[in-house]
């Protein structure tokens, strides 16, 4: 197995910056790289991917997290699809269940079932299918290619569920026995 490495990057570098980072990594090896997304530290996260991957030819790229609380799922699917397409399928999908992006604004963490939620209908919504949302039904006149989707996680109940229902998970510093398990 072929060990692979992703770099995060999007704090503390300016929108006009982000292209030629992202090429650096590219060149330097990286097969992955994650942009911040979070409203008080950060440029806004679809224009940081598409600079990315406009400037860019192998990396894959994605979010290093999104959240479904300040965006709605069929805004994530739609935003992630359309850098996908114009990456030319390098695109995967960095989601967790709020953290910081919710303490900056002074909200209690999101709730695991509205992650649970989100990520189906999310995986759901991107393969082209009718998905269900909080009880309303939606479906992409064009999103029709699903991107792996890697789940943060930091606890016992969020582990099991990017098992269940990721692609990989996002670690941000987790106990070795967290890791292991």
């Amino acid at each position: 197995m072929r060990m692979q490495f992703t770099v995060g990057m999007g704090r503390n570098e300016r929108i006009d910056e982000i292209g030629s980072h992202a090429k650096v990594a590219e060149d330097s090896g990286f097969s992955h790289m994650t942009l911040v997304d979070q409203q008080n530290l950060s440029r806004d996260i679809y224009v940081m991917m598409g600079m990315a991957a406009i400037n860019t030819r192998r990396i894959k790229i994605g979010q290093g997290v999104t959240q479904p609380y300040t965006y709605h799922p069929s805004v994530i699917a739609n935003g992630t699809a359309t850098i996908n397409e114009l990456s030319g399928g390098r695109a995967f999908l960095g989601i967790g269940a709020g953290g910081n992006a919710l303490r900056s604004m002074g909200q209690d963490m999101g709730k695991m079932a509205v992650f649970r939620e989100s990520v189906e209908f999310i995986k759901k919504y991107m393969s082209g299918k009718e998905a269900e949302y909080q009880g309303s039904t939606m479906h992409s006149e064009w999103v029709k290619t699903p991107v792996p989707i890697y789940m943060a996680s930091a606890g016992a109940r969020s582990l099991q569920l990017s098992g269940e229902l990721g692609d990989g998970v996002i670690f941000f510093g987790a106990h070795p026995i967290l890791i292991k398990w």
